[in-house]
C-alpha cells in the first residue's frame, strides 16, 4: 500500500466530483414525458413535411399557450411572425390530436398520459396531402 496517497489524492478529486453529481440530481429537474412539481419539458415540431425536427420546451403551470407558441416560435425562428397567427397541438396519436385552447394553461390542458410531442401550425392552412392528419379532436 505505498502507493496510497496517490490513489487517496485521486479519490478526493474524484469524490468531489460525484459529491458534486449527487447533490445537482437531488434536484427535482423536469424530463420529456414527465410532469415534475410545476414543469415539465415538451417537444415542439413544426406542421411541415420535411423532416420531424422538434425543439424541446420548458412549461411551467403558469405558461398559458401564447406563452408556449411564443418560445416555440422563438426556438423555431420564426419570431418574426404573429404568435396569434399559430396554434399548438399535442399529438396524441398518428391519427388524433389535442388542440390546446388559446388561452389554455397549457401544462393543466395537456393530454398527460400521452407523448408531450406538440405541433405548431400556422391557422387557417390545412396540409394538403397528409391522409392520416386529424384536426382539432378534443376528448374523443
Amino acid at each position: 500500500m505505498s502507493s496510497t496517497p496517490v490513489a487517496g489524492a485521486g479519490s478526493r478529486s474524484h469524490k468531489r466530483s460525484v459529491s458534486g453529481v449527487s447533490s445537482y440530481s437531488s434536484l427535482s429537474l423536469p424530463l420529456y414525458n414527465q410532469q415534475v412539481d410545476d414543469c415539465c419539458i415538451i417537444r415542439v415540431s413544426l406542421d411541415v413535411d420535411n423532416g420531424n425536427m422538434y425543439k424541446s420546451i420548458l412549461v411551467t403551470s403558469q405558461d398559458k399557450t401564447p406563452a408556449v407558441v411564443r418560445k416555440a416560435m422563438v426556438k423555431h425562428n420564426l419570431d418574426r411572425e404573429r404568435a396569434e397567427d399559430y396554434e399548438l397541438l399535442q399529438k396524441i396519436s398518428e391519427e388524433k390530436e389535442l388542440k390546446i385552447p388559446d388561452n389554455a394553461n397549457v401544462f393543466y390542458a395537456m393530454n398527460s398520459s400521452a407523448n408531450y410531442d406538440f405541433v405548431l401550425k400556422k391557422r387557417g392552412f390545412p396540409k394538403v396531402g397528409r391522409t392520416k392528419h386529424v384536426s382539432h379532436l378534443c376528448g374523443s
